[in-house]
């Protein structure tokens, strides 16, 4: 993917990388939720982020999503996603390696 878009970018353009997080700030056991509900449907979610082998690079997401439709039937899905999780460094090496020029700009949000 990097090769890809070392390769269609002009000199002097730039690649923006922003992973979710890095080896060095990833929180095991993270968990988010949160949700909507429409005049006729609503829906639920729940993420879990957590890393069963904290010595590869490797992480699991597991989403749940609940669903209510209009007839009031409730239905639930689940995805499981498995994530990379690299150390900074590791994201600068492959990043140099194929032409770009890593750097890390300060998220002004963050605060």
């Amino acid at each position: 993917m990097l090769e890809t878009a070392f390769f269609h970018i002009k000199p002097g353009g730039a690649v923006l990388i922003c992973p979710d997080f890095v080896k060095e700030t990833f929180k095991n056991n993270y968990t988010e939720h949160g949700g909507s509900d429409g005049p006729d449907r609503a829906i639920r979610y729940l993420i879990w982020e957590w890393d069963p082998d904290e010595s590869d690079t490797e992480c699991i997401a597991e989403f749940v999503y609940v669903f209510r439709y209009e007839n009031g039937k409730i239905t639930t899905e689940h995805e499981r996603h498995i994530y990379g999780l690299f150390e900074k460094d590791t994201w600068f090496d492959i990043i140099g390696s194929v032409g770009l020029k890593p750097e890390i700009i300060p998220d002004i949000l963050e605060g």
